[in-house]
Protein backbone atom coordinates (compact mmCIF):
# COMPACT_ATOMS: atom_id res chain seq x y z
CA UNK A 1 0.00 0.00 0.00
CA UNK A 2 2.67 2.34 0.79
CA UNK A 3 3.93 1.85 -2.78
CA UNK A 4 1.01 2.56 -4.26
CA UNK A 5 0.77 6.40 -2.39
CA UNK A 6 4.49 6.57 -3.15
CA UNK A 7 3.52 6.38 -7.33
CA UNK A 8 1.01 8.57 -6.92
CA UNK A 9 2.47 11.00 -4.65
CA UNK A 10 5.83 11.00 -7.35
CA UNK A 11 3.38 11.44 -10.08
CA UNK A 12 1.27 14.30 -8.73
CA UNK A 13 4.50 15.95 -7.95
CA UNK A 14 5.95 15.19 -11.47
CA UNK A 15 3.05 16.87 -12.67
CA UNK A 16 3.29 20.16 -10.93
CA UNK A 17 6.86 20.33 -11.57
CA UNK A 18 6.29 19.72 -15.24
CA UNK A 19 2.95 22.34 -15.13
CA UNK A 20 4.67 25.33 -13.31
CA UNK A 21 7.14 26.54 -15.74
CA UNK A 22 4.48 26.29 -18.81
CA UNK A 23 2.35 27.63 -16.79
CA UNK A 24 4.22 30.91 -15.85
CA UNK A 25 5.71 31.28 -19.20
CA UNK A 26 2.50 31.68 -20.91
CA UNK A 27 0.76 33.65 -17.93
CA UNK A 28 4.22 36.15 -17.30
CA UNK A 29 3.85 36.45 -21.47
CA UNK A 30 -0.19 37.52 -21.25
CA UNK A 31 1.04 40.07 -18.43
CA UNK A 32 3.63 41.45 -21.09
CA UNK A 33 0.66 42.00 -23.54
CA UNK A 34 -1.68 43.24 -20.90
CA UNK A 35 0.75 46.01 -19.65
CA UNK A 36 1.24 46.92 -23.33
CA UNK A 37 -2.36 47.73 -23.49
CA UNK A 38 -3.40 45.21 -25.88
CA UNK A 39 -7.16 43.87 -25.80
CA UNK A 40 -8.16 41.25 -23.39
CA UNK A 41 -10.45 40.80 -20.70
CA UNK A 42 -9.12 41.48 -17.26
CA UNK A 43 -6.11 39.00 -16.31
CA UNK A 44 -5.35 37.47 -13.47
CA UNK A 45 -1.87 35.76 -12.98
CA UNK A 46 -3.17 32.31 -11.55
CA UNK A 47 -5.88 31.92 -13.83
CA UNK A 48 -5.10 33.67 -16.92
CA UNK A 49 -8.91 34.87 -18.48
CA UNK A 50 -10.92 31.85 -16.97
CA UNK A 51 -12.44 33.75 -14.59
CA UNK A 52 -13.79 36.14 -16.95
CA UNK A 53 -14.88 33.40 -19.20
CA UNK A 54 -16.34 31.45 -16.69
CA UNK A 55 -18.41 34.50 -15.88
CA UNK A 56 -19.35 34.88 -19.56
CA UNK A 57 -20.15 31.04 -20.09
CA UNK A 58 -23.12 32.22 -17.03
CA UNK A 59 -25.02 33.70 -19.73
CA UNK A 60 -25.27 30.98 -22.52
CA UNK A 61 -27.31 27.81 -22.09
CA UNK A 62 -24.97 24.74 -21.96
CA UNK A 63 -24.92 23.64 -25.12
CA UNK A 64 -24.53 26.92 -26.67
CA UNK A 65 -21.49 26.73 -29.03
CA UNK A 66 -18.12 28.44 -28.34
CA UNK A 67 -17.99 30.50 -31.10
CA UNK A 68 -20.98 32.80 -29.06
CA UNK A 69 -18.62 32.53 -25.89
CA UNK A 70 -15.72 34.01 -28.34
CA UNK A 71 -18.07 36.64 -29.94
CA UNK A 72 -19.44 37.97 -26.61
CA UNK A 73 -15.70 38.20 -25.35
CA UNK A 74 -14.76 40.10 -28.46
CA UNK A 75 -17.98 42.26 -28.36
CA UNK A 76 -16.60 43.17 -24.88
CA UNK A 77 -13.25 43.67 -24.89
CA UNK A 78 -12.16 43.61 -28.54
CA UNK A 79 -10.56 47.03 -30.12
CA UNK A 80 -9.99 47.03 -33.88
CA UNK A 81 -11.76 43.93 -34.60
CA UNK A 82 -9.00 41.85 -32.05
CA UNK A 83 -8.49 40.51 -28.78
CA UNK A 84 -6.74 37.97 -26.76
CA UNK A 85 -7.36 35.35 -24.61
CA UNK A 86 -5.67 33.38 -22.21
CA UNK A 87 -7.56 29.86 -21.28
CA UNK A 88 -4.44 28.25 -19.86
CA UNK A 89 -4.16 24.71 -19.13
CA UNK A 90 -7.52 23.97 -20.62
CA UNK A 91 -6.82 25.54 -24.00
CA UNK A 92 -4.03 27.17 -25.94
CA UNK A 93 -3.65 30.70 -25.80
CA UNK A 94 -4.85 32.62 -28.74
CA UNK A 95 -6.06 35.65 -30.68
CA UNK A 96 -9.80 36.22 -31.78
CA UNK A 97 -10.09 38.12 -35.30
CA UNK A 98 -13.42 39.66 -35.35
CA UNK A 99 -12.09 42.01 -38.47
CA UNK A 100 -12.71 40.85 -41.77
CA UNK A 101 -9.67 43.15 -42.78
CA UNK A 102 -7.73 41.70 -40.04
CA UNK A 103 -8.21 37.91 -41.08
CA UNK A 104 -7.64 38.78 -44.33
CA UNK A 105 -4.05 40.11 -43.10
CA UNK A 106 -3.48 36.93 -40.90
CA UNK A 107 -3.99 34.52 -43.42
CA UNK A 108 -2.30 35.69 -46.32
CA UNK A 109 1.87 35.70 -47.04
CA UNK A 110 4.05 38.70 -47.93
CA UNK A 111 6.10 35.98 -50.51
Amino acid sequence: MGFIWTTVLLSFLTLILWLLPKLYTVRNFFTKLSARGLPMPPHNFLAGHLIELTNVIKGFPADALKVYLFAALARKYSRNGASYLDPYPFGAPFLIITSPLLANQAVQSTR
